[in-house]
């Protein structure tokens, strides 16, 4: 299922999302197996990891990590989802929670 939900927003309406920035919950994915997960499918299917971001609850996202990507990826719960999506909402970046 991760698998093709992949594909799916890398080939959305023939618009290829290429260049990738994937958070992860330190506290849900401690050992980062989820984060690597979603960035190999990524780059196997030819698109590009610009950032990998293992995060805390309180960690606040740098500029220059969110400008380098045109989609955003999310792994984690609600929290996690809505925590980053309050520090990237005016970049108007699509973002996808898993």
């Amino acid at each position: 299922m991760l698998y093709c939900i992949i594909i799916h927003i890398m080939n959305n309406g023939g618009v290829m999302a290429k260049n990738f920035l994937i958070f992860s919950n330190i506290e849900k994915d401690p050992e980062k197996k989820y984060l690597n997960k979603v960035a190999d499918i990524i780059v196997s299917k030819g698109g590009h990891v610009s950032n990998k971001i293992h995060m805390g609850k309180n960690d606040k996202i740098l500029n220059h990590c969110i400008n380098d990507s045109d989609t955003v990826i999310s792994l984690g719960g609600d929290g996690t989802f809505l925590n980053i999506a309050r520090q990237i909402y005016k970049t108007e970046k699509p973002m996808l929670g898993i």
